[in-house]
């Protein structure tokens, strides 16, 4: 009776921290949301800084369209709709952003703002700088 009794416990507590969302998965919006933030976080900051090699620039350039998508991919809901959106509307090199004049800046800045706000929805706040200018 008490195998019975300390069984039917442990099976009402799995049962419990199931149902309110307590698994060892990962939450995949959490990683889209993180791994968006550091994409661009991480360009836009190389963009400002005087000390990043023309090298490294021209690497974060080239790989944040594939970074976005990356990050897109691991995404649920509307997590995933902005963030699809986003990668869509933007071009391949992130040169082509921060170019004098460029009309993909407000593009970059506003589907930054959709994925923000869809993660704050999701319950994962993320702070995303605006596009850099670059002179």
């Amino acid at each position: 009776m008490r195998i019975t009794r300390i069984a039917w416990v442990a099976t009402a507590a799995a049962v419990l921290l199931v149902a309110t969302g307590c698994t060892s998965q990962p939450d995949p919006n959490a990683t889209a949301c993180t791994g968006w933030s550091t994409a661009t976080d991480a360009w836009a900051t190389a963009e400002q800084s005087a000390s990043t090699s023309s090298a490294h620039l021209a690497s974060l350039r080239s790989d944040l369209h594939s970074e976005l998508q990356k990050a897109s991919r691991t995404a649920t809901g509307e997590v995933k709709s902005a963030m699809t959106s986003a990668v869509a509307d933007l071009p391949d090199n992130a040169l082509r952003i921060v170019e004098p004049g460029s009309k993909y800046r407000s593009a970059y800045d506003s589907a930054n703002s959709q994925v923000q706000k869809a993660c704050a929805a999701a319950g994962h706040t993320i702070a995303l700088k605006p596009a850099p200018v670059v002179s």
